[in-house]
């Protein structure tokens, strides 16, 4: 039985993810019968005891089998059809990836046996990833090692936690000063971060760390592929390419995404104000509503380089896009840029068709 805080093994760099210090990885050198057989058995269990830990359990099978599902096919490749589950009447079995995955990635002068590995994000190894590991005596009693496992693997959990949070509080940093009419430049990364939260917590399921990562990869490799975005007369945004996926907005909002769709070539938030009169006709043409005071103070709320008003429809603009598919793809549609430059939307032009 080896020591979680001893005994460690190296994995190449080349490694098809960047491991995730909050997850436990099933892995083996061949497909071992017996343990596979255990781990399938009591997997449930399995899962809820390193839940219970805040951690996530790796079991590629199963993980395989999760990620093969439509909901996460949808979000990370919008632009494939449904999967076809069934070929002359018969259905289908998902591709799954092997416990023995990781072994070819395995440092060579290191051994692999069927074990659960954490990465080792506090040793640094040039070249390699390092992991503790806590190998199976195949021929022992396989749920009483794993127990032991567990109180090991609550002792690390708390010693990791110990260690980020004095990395945490050890953190300082100087404060930078802005011009008062750059400060929705200057707090655009992290409005735009803060305002995402609650997006970030909805769609974590569908969201690709770790491990997940190269499931992810390996089931669907997700190669970006582009759709045309369609604006049409009403101002409704759709994408063809992507199953005709409707891209809903607030009007407010939808104003801002023009206005800068229209701007290819960016705009710099300090210069906002000389673009309040193409929002304001933009918000008009899109609602019908008159130059009332509500809408007139909105839009010169939103075109104020000194307010965040700015900053929270370009957060609203990405939550649109991030709710519908992956960042990888989402970036393209939503407005970026960084500090002190313009903020643009890097969509090609030729994918922007206005009816």
């Amino acid at each position: 039985m080896s020591n979680l805080d001893s005994d460690i093994i190296l994995f190449r760099s080349s490694l098809p993810f960047h491991p995730n210090g909050e997850q436990v990885i099933y892995v083996e050198p061949d497909y071992d019968k017996g343990v596979n057989g255990f781990i399938q058995d009591n997997y449930d269990w399995l899962n809820r005891e390193v839940e219970n830990l805040g951690y996530e359990f790796c079991y590629f099978p199963a993980m395989s089998e999760r990620f093969h599902g439509w909901q996460y096919r949808r979000y990370y490749t919008p632009y494939n059809p449904p999967p076809i589950t069934h070929i002359g009447g018969c259905e289908i079995e998902p591709y799954k990836l092997g416990s023995d995955c990781l072994s070819s990635y395995l440092k060579t002068d290191c051994t692999l046996s069927p074990s659960f590995i954490i990465y080792a994000d506090d040793i640094v190894c040039s070249g390699y990833y390092a992991f503790r590991v806590f190998r199976l005596d195949e021929t022992g009693e396989l749920k009483s090692q794993l127990s032991l496992f567990f109180q090991h693997f609550s002792t690390l959990r708390k010693k990791h936690s110990d260690r980020l949070r004095a990395i945490r509080y050890s953190i300082t940093g100087e404060i930078e000063s802005y011009p008062d009419n750059e400060i929705a430049d200057r707090d655009f990364p992290q409005e735009a971060e803060k305002l995402m939260e609650d997006v970030r917590e909805q769609i974590m399921q569908l969201r690709a760390y770790g491990v997940n990562e190269m499931v992810l990869n390996s089931l669907l490799n997700p190669r970006p592929r582009l759709s045309t975005m369609v604006i049409s007369a009403e101002g409704r945004i759709t994408l063809p390419g992507y199953q005709n996926r409707e891209i809903k907005m607030t009007p407010l909002v939808k104003a801002v995404y023009f206005l800068f769709l229209r701007h290819p070539e960016g705009i710099v938030f300090k210069n906002l104000p000389d673009y309040r009169e193409e929002l304001l006709m933009i918000y008009k043409k899109l609602t019908g509503r008159v130059s009332d005071e509500d809408v007139l103070r909105s839009i010169e709320d939103v075109t104020n380089p000194c307010r965040n008003s700015i900053n929270e429809k370009c957060a609203r603009i990405r939550e649109a896009f991030i709710r519908e598919f992956d960042d990888r793809i989402a970036r393209f549609y939503y407005i970026t840029g960084s500090r002190a430059t313009a903020k643009k939307i890097v969509l090609p032009q030729d994918c922007v068709i206005w009816q």
